[in-house]
């Protein structure tokens, strides 16, 4: 567990518990839960949050530390994000703090905007580095690293929009009833997936965001994912990814006010104008 404190006013922020490591037992993926999302008092008193994140990371051994792939560096500044979102959030309403935001499709746009540092080699070169010999990340090394970016984007975001699709279509029927499996095996077949396996196997089972709190709404990852790109275009890749005022803007316009206003008022005051897809677009066109 960490205490977390405002370095300019020595506040105290909010406590943040940290289960990184895989163990038997435990929940299989990465999440951020709210333990307690903080809350204003009735005599004007502030309630402080404890948020904790969850992981499942492979640990140390008698014979190496706990090392990281670039996969799970990914996983981690999304994961860091939506903690930081409710650490730092401070809004009078408990229902409206940090992540628990009114709309669906927003939720997802500060954790998928992190998830850009690990492409970036000043980032990169902080930490990259041979366990042993302590030798950095080669300029090569991490520049083929960073070519990876874009491939099979287009298959990437054409599964995203299936499973948007899919979601969508499950949820919107007259009486609510569907066969699923057919369903997901003819829209998986009309979007052109090469290889759709084999029927009999029931492969929806697998989508569980769909029957985990983003029924109805998974195309938000992909709508979130357009604001991200956004965002971090607009200020912190025009301005530099460790620019003081731009992080400080990120935490005051959309951290701090969490669901506690519109999000297109969020992004508006944090980008200086209304959002638009056109970072998203130049980032799947190279």
């Amino acid at each position: 567990m960490y205490e977390v404190w405002d370095k300019s006013d020595n506040k105290f922020v909010g406590h943040a518990y940290l289960d990184l490591f895989v163990r038997k037992g435990k929940y299989s993926g990465a999440a951020v839960w709210a333990v307690r999302p903080g809350f204003e008092r009735l005599d004007g008193t502030h309630v402080h949050p404890v948020s904790a994140m969850v992981a499942n990371f492979a640990g140390p051994t008698s014979t190496r530390p706990a090392l990281m792939s670039h996969g799970d560096i990914k996983i981690i500044l999304h994961e860091l994000a939506h903690l930081f979102h409710n650490i730092c959030s401070v809004t009078k309403w408990s229902r409206f703090h940090g992540t628990s935001c009114r709309e669906t499709d927003y939720v997802e746009a500060p954790s998928q905007m992190m998830e850009n540092w690990a492409w970036e080699p000043a980032f990169l070169r902080q930490f990259a580095k041979h366990y042993k010999t302590g030798e950095p990340i080669s300029d090569k090394m991490l520049q083929n690293l960073i070519n990876t970016r874009n491939d099979e984007l287009g298959m990437d975001k054409l599964s995203q929009l299936f499973l948007g699709m899919f979601d969508l279509s499950i949820h919107n029927s007259a009486n609510g009833k569907h066969n699923v499996s057919e369903l997901f095996n003819s829209m998986q077949a009309d979007m052109a997936f090469s290889n759709c396996g084999d029927a009999k196997v029931f492969k929806v089972a697998n989508c569980e965001h769909l029957m985990g709190g983003y029924a109805g709404t998974y195309y938000s990852y992909l709508w979130a994912e357009i604001i991200s790109a956004d965002m971090f275009a607009t200020r912190f890749k025009a301005h530099g990814i460790d620019n003081p005022k731009t992080g400080m803007d990120f935490r005051r316009e959309i951290l701090l006010p969490g669901g506690s206003r519109d999000a297109s008022v969020s992004l508006e005051q944090f980008l200086g104008r209304k959002p638009n897809s056109d970072a998203f677009f130049k980032m799947i066109s190279h």
